[in-house]
């Protein structure tokens, strides 16, 4: 027998590693079939508020399928190409037509047909 875990999920003690931004809690959610990561600060109600003296969780929800929790930043994309100039793209065909009239010479010229056109199908 499986278990469904549609509309549950769990919180853990966080380790934050000496950095005080992080939640104090982590864990993952599942609502109508979408796993999100859950993310939990304790926080003390500020005086003149509703919660004030009282201690409360401050939530955060983000769907797994975008960046995971605290993974890296990917890396930024290559910066694309600069544009040729005019005189660039002239330059590149001159010497693209040049080889290519090189390697043209370079092939040795026959007249040897190594199809039998004589045989009759």
């Amino acid at each position: 027998m499986s278990y469904d875990n549609t509309n549950s999920g769990l919180l853990a003690k966080n380790d934050k590693q000496g950095n005080e931004s992080r939640p104090d809690y982590r864990g993952s959610i599942n609502v109508d079939g979408r796993e999100y990561w859950l993310s939990a600060w304790i926080k003390q109600g500020r005086d003149g508020t509703k919660l004030a003296g009282q201690k409360y969780m401050s939530l955060s929800v983000k769907p797994k399928d975008e960046q995971a929790a605290y993974a890296p930043a990917p890396a930024p994309a290559a910066a694309p190409a600069p544009r040729m100039t005019q005189d660039q793209r002239d330059a590149m065909a001159i010497r693209d037509r040049a080889q290519q009239e090189r390697q043209a010479a370079a092939k040795p010229k026959t007249n040897f047909d190594d199809m039998d056109d004589d045989i009759p199908f």
